[in-house]
């Protein structure tokens, strides 16, 4: 699946170095919101992971840490799968590490984007930032009452520059309203309702034949002395990054046994 990145509804891709504008680059890798996070106008939060679900909701756990920092009411949150693509930095998705190494990354992001909002909706009242507070897909001016959506100032917000990192303020662990919470799962509605998109049935040629259909071993020795195994797709015309068995193939597929 591919899906452009926006923020606050552009369409431009979004690569890491231009839209860092100095925020750090952590454990796990760049920080910029527009790499994960576009709000419509009607106050949907689409928050992008990079990393793959593979049923251990990883979906709802990234969307977790992003939302909290946001102060995202969790019923606008819509989850989307990233691409593959460098400015991601790692995708690799095993060991138990997705939020490990991820936790602080995306908390950046999401109070980042949660400055930026406030910061839109104080110019909008023409009031100082600091009076401002983004709460549940609200901007709320303390002193006022006055408060605003998220998406009434998607638009403005789209033009303001990223705070520097000592302006982003993250919150207190006792502050946390999704992280280490009991959340609703953002997969479970898919595939209960048949709308979930697996690898398998994604469109593209080179993904979805599941290794265990039409499979072909060929075993080819390595040095005299190793015997490899290499396993072929149907979706390929030839076994993959396997010299030895390229050979073996131009000789005719019963070179490959067994």
């Amino acid at each position: 699946m591919f899906i452009t990145q926006t923020v606050f509804g552009r369409s431009d891709p979004a690569t890491a170095d231009s839209t860092a504008a100095g925020l750090p680059t952590t454990p796990g890798g760049d920080v910029a919101p527009s790499l994960f996070v576009s709000i419509d106008a009607d106050g949907t939060v689409h928050l992008t992971c990079h990393q793959s679900e593979m049923g251990h909701q990883v979906w709802t756990a990234m969307a977790q840490i992003i939302a909290d920092e946001l102060e995202s009411d969790w019923v606008r949150v819509q989850i989307r799968q990233a691409e593959g693509h460098p400015r991601y930095c790692d995708q690799n998705t095993d060991g138990s590490r997705s939020v490990r190494w991820n936790l602080d990354r995306l908390r950046l992001t999401g109070a980042a984007m949660h400055a930026i909002v406030e910061r839109a909706a104080a110019e909008r009242w023409g009031v100082v930032p600091a009076t401002c507070r983004g709460v549940q897909n609200w901007v709320v001016h303390e002193s006022s009452g006055r408060r605003v959506g998220y998406g009434e100032v998607a638009e403005v917000a789209a033009e303001l520059d990223l705070p520097d990192v000592g302006d982003i303020r993250l919150k207190n662990r006792s502050e946390w309203r999704y992280i280490n919470t009991e959340t609703a799962s953002l997969t479970t509605p898919l595939i209960v309702r048949g709308a979930a998109v697996y690898g398998i049935t994604c469109g593209r040629r080179e993904c979805f034949t599941p290794w265990w259909l039409g499979r072909r071993r060929c075993w080819a020795g390595l040095g005299g002395t190793t015997t490899a195994l290499y396993w072929t797709f149907p979706a390929f015309s030839g076994p993959l990054n396997c010299r030895p068995c390229e050979r073996l193939w131009a000789s005719g597929p019963s070179a490959a046994s067994p």
